[in-house]
């Protein structure tokens, strides 16, 4: 027909779709979620007068929250819940002298 195709990729396809996302709007995304109905119906939020989507989620969560919470006094608020693990340690940097004496400890395996 006289049209080239053009190759296709791996990177070419992710920048499409990151180009595509990059058009979609915000009400659009929140629209499709509203019509899944799988959203609390307590929430009455008007996303056009929220400044932005953490409190759109934050409501959210702390919705879901409250009502899986069968005892009111562990009642904790979203934004505690989900930073709960902001101040745990996850890991160690470690320097060049600790990298050669790990290395160094390690068993060595021999191949069968």
């Amino acid at each position: 027909y006289g049209i080239e195709i053009s190759t296709l990729n791996i990177l070419n396809a992710i920048d499409w779709v990151a180009e595509a996302w990059k058009n979609i709007m915000e009400n659009i995304i929140y629209r499709c979620w509203e019509r899944t109905n799988i959203l609390p119906d307590k929430l009455d939020i008007n996303n056009e007068l929220l400044d932005s989507n953490i409190e759109v989620e934050d409501k959210i969560i702390q919705s879901f929250i409250n009502q899986i919470i069968v005892d009111n006094s562990t009642i904790v608020k979203a934004k505690d819940y989900i930073e709960i693990d902001n101040n745990l340690e996850t890991g160690n940097m470690l320097n060049n002298d600790e990298i050669i004496t790990a290395v160094q400890e390690a068993p060595e395996y021999e191949d069968e």
